[in-house]
């Protein structure tokens, strides 16, 4: 890594299995909606933060955070809900997968506290919106309008998130390349 800042971003994975099962939601609704541009299933993941321009010391000091903070953090178990979009109906950007409640408090535990060691560290955060754990399905170029019925609903769907890592994001013409800096496991529970 040179001296330049680097997009980057904080995520918890999902196991393989999971994304198996996004990739079935995304083929039924490409179908439905083919002028969004949809996500590579290996690209999906729960965003804690975003990170527009990073500098070497502060990638280490978040590195250095994921790997004393997280593994004290308890895997856990998280069930895969509805199908929503931003910002509304009307005006739809981004089509997402939502979590149940209980998993989405976890997450936004873990990322206010990852926050609050950022700002702590002088990093700055993006803290103009309310974190709102989900799985971005889909974007779309300009927003359109469409109906929530013009989506097929998945069912319900569990998994367990027992990872969390640290991506640089490189900008390419034919998209972004997400490069693990760090993962960390979670704590197992037994």
């Amino acid at each position: 890594m040179n001296d330049s800042p680097i997009r980057c971003f904080v995520a918890f994975d999902l196991p393989s299995e999971a994304k198996t099962f996004i990739l079935s939601i995304i083929k039924k609704n490409q179908v439905r909606l083919p002028q969004a541009r949809w996500v590579p299933p290996d690209q999906i993941h729960i965003t804690l933060q975003f990170f527009p321009a990073l500098f070497p010391p502060q990638v280490h000091q978040i590195k250095m955070f994921i790997q004393n903070f997280f593994p004290e953090v308890a895997s856990f178990q998280s069930t895969l809900t509805e199908i929503g979009v931003f910002s509304s109906w009307n005006r739809v950007r981004v089509v997402w997968l939502g979590f149940d409640y209980q998993a989405s408090e976890i997450m936004k535990k873990a990322a206010q506290i990852l926050n609050e060691e950022c700002l702590k560290q002088g990093i700055t955060v993006d803290l103009t919106r309310p974190f709102s754990p989900h799985l971005t399905l889909a974007r779309f170029k300009n927003p359109v309008s469409i109906f929530p019925q013009q989506l097929y609903q998945p069912p319900c769907y569990t998994t367990f998130i027992q990872q969390v890592s640290f991506y640089q994001s490189t900008l390419t013409p034919r998209g972004p390349i997400y490069t693990p800096l760090i993962t960390t496991p979670l704590k197992e529970v037994k």
